[in-house]
């Protein structure tokens, strides 16, 4: 997979959110809470929901910095979930719970060590 964020890798269908938020497959690695289960197909091998709330961040400009500090941090380190999926699926929800806005040296490696737990509980 290459190196982007496609439109592909989003999680858009209400159905699959649905099925994500009623998985007993999440925990907290702050200041993200996640969400996971496997899918069945799927357009690319991980589709990401990437939600911030309003009640933390009253206004927009702050809620879509989140989100794009979120998206860049996963882009930059999806290639290592890439590689242990295999021909397998899933969905992923990455929804921020911290209070701040994320400063990029620590959303990098809460990603990485996020990313590494993941891995983990996708391979047992």
């Amino acid at each position: 997979m290459s190196e982007t964020f496609s439109k592909r890798e989003r999680l858009c269908s209400r159905k699959a959110i649905e099925q994500l938020y009623r998985s007993p497959r999440h925990w907290v690695c702050y200041p993200w809470a996640v969400y996971w289960d496997f899918a069945e197909g799927g357009e690319a091998p991980v589709q990401v929901l990437i939600a911030t709330s309003k009640r933390r961040f009253k206004h927009a400009v702050d809620r879509n910095r989140v989100k794009r500090v979120t998206r860049e941090c996963y882009r930059r380190q999806k290639q290592q979930l890439y590689d242990t999926l295999g021909n397998r699926h899933i969905l992923l929800g990455l929804s921020y719970i911290g209070d701040e806005l994320p400063v990029w040296d620590m959303a990098t490696s809460k990603m990485q060590r996020l990313l590494q737990r993941l891995i983990k509980e996708v391979g047992e």
